[in-house]
């Protein structure tokens, strides 16, 4: 179950997901290797993990 320590992983469109959500849902003959979002082939863009608290205050 994601959580805040969950990593995070950018797609070349842009969306951002949890690791853990994502992969599952790239695991399932639904997904069709597509986004979740915007349905456009996922691929993973290069980005470096952060933490989502990076940044803040």
């Amino acid at each position: 179950m994601p959580g805040d320590d969950c990593p995070l992983i950018w797609g070349e469109c842009s969306h951002i997901f949890h690791m853990h959500c994502l992969l599952k849902w790239l695991g399932t003959a639904a997904s069709k290797q597509q986004c979740p979002m915007d349905r456009r082939p996922w691929v993973t863009a290069e980005r470096k993990v952060t933490d989502v608290n990076s940044g803040c205050g």
